[in-house]
């Protein structure tokens, strides 16, 4: 009796485990010269945490700082002269609650300008989320 409580209890915590882990989206893209990581994680029902990461791929030295815009579909946002540490910028941090949130359909555009170039990125959903 005892072991197939635990079995259940186990069975329970591994489903539990792994829609949590589903509910959190992450989109990538790469270019020539960067490499860009949107994570939305839902809060509760029309409320979620986001993250975008930035990180320079090119040759040579990453530049000290970048200017990006991002657009998800449900909201967008950026920054000006954000600094890059070791040629990655972790920021966009952001959250929301009563929002339009983030949905594996949605389609992520980046804009990265640093030193009079600019790219643009159209982020996907990363395989298994």
């Amino acid at each position: 009796m005892k072991i197939k409580w635990v079995i259940g209890l186990a069975l329970f915590l591994l489903t539990l485990a792994a829609c949590s882990s589903e509910d959190i989206l992450i989109f990538q893209d790469k270019s020539e010269n960067w490499s860009v990581e949107y994570e939305a994680k839902p809060n509760g029902e029309n409320a979620e945490s986001t993250n975008l990461r930035i990180a320079y791929i090119g040759e040579g030295d990453p530049p000290e700082t970048i200017d990006y815009e991002y657009d998800t579909g449900s909201g967008s946002g950026g920054g000006t002269n954000a600094s890059l540490d070791d040629g990655v910028m972790e920021g966009g941090e952001d959250s929301c609650s009563g929002c339009s949130t983030t949905s594996k359909g949605d389609e992520i555009t980046v804009t990265v300008e640093w030193d009079g170039k600019k790219e643009e990125l159209t982020l996907e959903p990363r395989n298994g989320s």
